[in-house]
C-alpha cells in the first residue's frame, strides 16, 4: 500500500517536471514568434511610413507593366531559346 502511494507521488512530481518543462518550451516559442512578428510590424510600418508607399505602388506597378507586355516576353524567350540554343552547339562541338 505504501508502495503505491510512494509511486503515485513520484509520477505526479515526474509530471509536474514535464508539464514545466513543456511550459517553458511554449514560452520560448511564443517569445520567438512575438519577437519576429514585432520585427515584421516595425519594417512593415518603416515602409508603409512617408514615400515607403509611393515606392511599392511604384514597383508594383512597374512589375504589371512588364507582365502584361507581350512583346517584352517574346523577346525574353527568344533570347532564351537562342542562349540554350549556343549552348547546346557548344556542348555538341566540345564532344566532337
Amino acid at each position: 500500500m505504501f508502495k503505491k502511494i510512494k509511486d503515485y507521488f513520484t509520477q505526479k512530481k515526474a509530471i509536474r517536471l514535464y508539464m514545466l518543462d513543456t511550459f517553458m518550451k511554449v514560452n520560448e516559442v511564443v517569445t520567438i514568434v512575438n519577437e519576429s512578428v514585432k520585427k515584421y510590424s516595425d519594417n512593415l510600418s518603416e515602409v508603409l511610413d512617408g514615400n515607403g508607399l509611393e515606392q511599392l505602388s511604384k514597383l508594383s506597378e512597374d512589375i504589371g507593366k512588364l507582365v502584361n507586355n507581350t512583346d517584352l516576353k517574346t523577346e525574353y524567350f527568344k533570347q532564351v531559346n537562342k542562349n540554350a540554343h549556343e549552348e547546346k552547339m557548344a556542348e555538341i562541338n566540345k564532344n566532337k
